[in-house]
């Protein structure tokens, strides 16, 4: 579960207004991932109208004051499987944690940052617009909320190697 960290720009969600659905029409994404590969950067968080939406190819999480936030699910943000299994998870081993509207400014003052993904699996942010997030290393709840997560996957291997 070594991970140092990720950074991460912010971008305007320049996307359409119906992103909860699944098209193919992904070139905004494509194009907005152009510009975080620009900045040399690992993912993309996008605002719209000064809130925090999602991550580019992501989902995304804040702590703050030892609080775990993401924002709610709107039809601005596609839901995402693993950001689904991080919530069920929190719920299951008595971890509080709201979904709330986060602000540009509650996003750049966070403690921690996580990114969930079905491709890269759970990540922290550890640096956002080149700036360090807490204190620019894998926070605390991050290695707690992880382990659970790379735990989860390795039973579901687990059971997937009996059951053949």
């Amino acid at each position: 579960m070594l991970c140092r960290g990720k950074s991460a720009i912010t971008l305007v969600d320049t996307r359409w207004r119906y992103a909860h659905i699944k098209s193919t029409s992904l070139l905004p994404s494509v194009l907005l991932y152009d510009q975080v590969r620009g900045a040399d950067c690992d993912e993309g968080i996008l605002i719209r109208d000064g809130y925090a939406i999602e991550g580019v190819s992501s989902n995304i999480f804040v702590v703050s004051k030892n609080k775990i936030f993401t924002p709610p699910l709107s039809r601005e943000n596609l839901s995402g499987v693993t950001r689904d299994i991080v919530l069920r998870l929190l719920g299951q081993n008595q971890i509080s944690f709201s979904t709330k509207k986060i602000s540009r400014k509650a996003l750049g003052n966070a403690d921690e940052i996580w990114i969930t993904s079905s491709t890269r699996g759970i990540f922290p942010i550890i640096k956002l617009d080149n700036k360090k997030v807490g204190n620019g290393k894998p926070g605390v709840m991050w290695k707690r909320v992880a382990k659970l997560y790379f735990d989860y996957r390795k039973n579901l291997q687990r059971k997937s190697l009996i059951s053949r």
